[in-house]
């Protein structure tokens, strides 16, 4: 049978308007990995509550029913549940920056074939702690983006730093280092070091992902630099 009703945890990533009532919702599945699903009737103004659409917002952590065909690169999204109401990704304006840029950036990268249930684990768990979390947002950022790389078969070292920056930039290829194991590691980047990893990262990502381009989300730049 090519069509099947999967059960499966999902995390949003992404919608865009499909009719006057309908959306097309990319979401990263624990089961399926990446997929495109259209929703149905979910701007459609509720009688009471809150509106449909509130279950899209980026990053957010969801229980799913999609008729899943596997003849089919669009799928229908049947139910979608929140199973966890985020207390500051989507009202914290920081965290609203980082909640765009990780969500554009997994957008790019997940479209390779991955075992998606370790991935989603992780994922889950890094959403949570950013969503609590109230200091080093930028360290647990590289520590989420370059945990994804090693997921996907692209683990850096310290050589793989070493050979993108220069040499006075020690400190950076040791942050760069060190974050990839421990989130909490015990550094605060200044604004030009922060400046030279995000450049580091993004050359990493673009030798080594295919296809990997530049990331658009404007509010990250701001907060940055």
């Amino acid at each position: 049978m090519p069509k099947e009703s999967i059960d499966t945890e999902a995390i949003v990533l992404h919608h865009i308007d499909y009719s006057d009532n309908s959306i097309i919702v990319r979401l990263y599945t624990k089961s399926h990995g990446l997929l495109s699903c259209i929703a149905k009737g979910v701007k459609n103004k509720p009688k009471k509550g809150t509106s449909k659409i509130s279950a899209f917002l980026p990053l957010n952590l969801s229980e799913t029913t999609i008729y899943y065909d596997t003849e089919k690169e669009l799928h229908l999204l049947s139910e979608i549940h929140s199973i966890r109401y985020h207390q500051s990704l989507h009202t914290d304006i920081k965290k609203m920056a980082y909640t765009s840029f990780l969500s554009e950036f997994l957008l790019r990268v997940l479209h390779q074939e991955v075992q998606p249930e370790a991935l989603f684990d992780f994922l889950k768990q890094k959403i949570i702690q950013l969503d609590l979390q109230s200091e080093r947002l930028i360290n647990l950022y590289f520590h989420i983006i370059l945990n994804v790389c090693g997921h996907l078969g692209y683990r850096p070292d310290i050589a793989t730093w070493q050979s993108l920056l220069d040499a006075e930039s020690t400190s950076v290829i040791s942050f760069l280092n060190e974050i990839y194991f421990n989130p909490d590691y015990d550094y605060v980047l200044s604004e030009k070091e922060k400046k030279t990893a995000l450049n580091a990262t993004e050359k990493f990502m673009q030798v080594h992902i295919h296809g990997f381009k530049p990331l658009q989300s404007v509010a990250i730049w701001s907060l940055i630099y």
